[in-house]
């Protein structure tokens, strides 16, 4: 990670003509809750995805294995984000793709339609409807 910084540095230096110095900025705690949530969703669909494929490929169904892990999750997230926040996360997961690829969107205020295409419009949407998440320090 270091060399590229320096590459850059030294690009940058050759633009400008003069020597620069390339700082690395600290995330903020709400930088931190953010990229946890991200991630935190995207384990979350591979869990899903994988548990699917095991039961359509190998026709093995370990729903009732996994439901206890699933509660816990749900238990956290319900305590993190709230019933809206959980009810967005659950709609992302489970209903916002239909099996023939096609995307259900989410509608906000009873008129606007949005779609949620990734974690970034999930949480973004969360944040919106609850800006207070986005200020909590995890």
């Amino acid at each position: 990670m270091e060399k590229e910084y320096k590459q850059v540095q030294f690009g940058i230096d050759d633009i400008l003509g003069t020597k620069t110095l390339i700082r690395r900025k600290k995330k903020s705690a709400s930088d931190k809750k953010r990229e946890l949530f991200f991630n935190t969703i995207t384990s979350l669909e591979e869990l899903i995805v994988r548990q699917n494929l095991v039961y359509a490929d190998l026709d093995l169904d370990f729903s009732n294995y996994d439901e206890k892990f699933f509660n816990v999750i749900d238990m956290l997230i319900f305590m993190n984000f709230g019933k809206q926040g959980m009810e967005l996360i659950g709609f992302y997961l489970y209903d916002r793709l239909n099996g023939d690829g096609t995307q259900n969107p989410v509608i906000v205020n009873d008129t606007e339609e949005v779609f949620l295409n990734n974690p970034y419009d999930l949480w973004n949407l969360i944040c919106k409807i609850n800006p207070k998440i986005d200020e909590q320090a995890i």
